[in-house]
């Protein structure tokens, strides 16, 4: 007969062992709508496979490296999370702005990607991917026009003169994150000045 020691402590189950998070793979998803280049205003669409699902409450980053300017330096760009919270793929988006481009494919450099503050995830990266590459935007000059934005129908000096400059295609807005994580510094993205001028 088994007799138990009335203070013998009761028998308690082993901890539960967690298994840290890793990344398995990245794919590039999206499919450019020019046969294998992305035209400008088009959005680049990364995904990361993880071994298990995750809780993402930050917006992680992923960065891309979108070939070299005419200096020899990496075009690098920040695509930003947008979704898969609770699941195992994570989604990265980027979209093509003015400067963007790259002849041999799209890649991701080897390195970390951070979840939040207690998470980082190392990945190998992602060679240049052959079927993704980044056309550079050539605009052109569909019209434009002027207008004196005094009454008068002769400008005289210290009137304001508004010049209006058609293009095609049209530069679309970036959306704020990507605003805030990159920095368009290219010097063989086209620049427009203008507005209202004082003669």
């Amino acid at each position: 007969m088994l007799s138990c020691h009335p203070l013998a402590a009761p028998l308690r189950p082993p901890p539960l062992q967690t298994q840290a998070t890793s990344i398995e793979r990245l794919d590039i998803t999206s499919t450019p709508a020019a046969g294998d280049e992305y035209l400008l205003g088009e959005t680049i669409t990364i995904q990361v496979t993880l071994d298990q699902a995750v809780t993402v409450d930050d917006t992680p980053e992923l960065l891309l490296k979108l070939g070299e300017d005419r200096r020899g330096n990496n075009i690098n760009r920040v695509a930003y999370y947008t979704a898969g919270s609770e699941t195992t793929t994570l989604t990265f988006e980027y979209m093509v702005f003015i400067g963007d481009v790259d002849d041999d494919g799209i890649s991701v450099p080897a390195g970390d990607l951070q979840l939040d503050t207690t998470t980082t995830l190392s990945h190998s990266g992602l060679s240049p991917q052959s079927s993704h590459k980044v056309a550079l935007p050539v605009a052109t000059i569909q019209g434009h026009e002027i207008d004196s934005v005094e009454s008068a129908s002769v400008a005289e000096v210290g009137d304001r003169i508004r010049v209006t400059v058609g293009m095609d295609p049209v530069v679309p807005p970036l959306p704020a994150v990507q605003r805030e994580t990159n920095t368009y510094e290219d010097e063989s993205a086209p620049r427009i000045t203008g507005g209202i001028h004082r003669i």
